[in-house]
């Protein structure tokens, strides 16, 4: 009996989350859109190409840097290599003899 009452209160709130959704997907069907597609703005391309060691305030230049140095790092395999294996050796201490009396 409780499993069919719990059975029950889990659906009973499922359909009443499929109503709200319903109701909330109703009302913004409805409601009046302000504004068109959003439209975004597009810096225009440098018109002289950037030289070497010119400072730049582009943030492009700085993502490229970023994706330049992650590739070299990948590259230069500067991370660990682990090999999956999980080992646990048993170790015998004070504390463990406490929790553990048939060490």
């Amino acid at each position: 009996m409780m499993a069919g009452i719990s059975i029950g209160v889990v659906f009973v709130i499922l359909v009443l989350l499929v109503g709200v959704l319903h109701i909330f997907s109703v009302i913004a069907a409805k409601a009046p859109h302000a504004k068109g597609p959003r439209v975004l703005d597009v810096a225009p391309a440098p018109e002289e190409p950037l030289l070497a060691g010119k400072p730049s305030t582009d943030a492009e230049d700085e993502r490229l840097a970023a994706v330049a140095v992650a590739v070299h790092l990948f590259l230069s395999r500067a991370h660990d290599d682990e090999s999956g294996v999980i080992t646990i050796n048993q170790a015998a201490s004070q504390w463990h003899a406490v929790l553990n009396p048939r060490l």
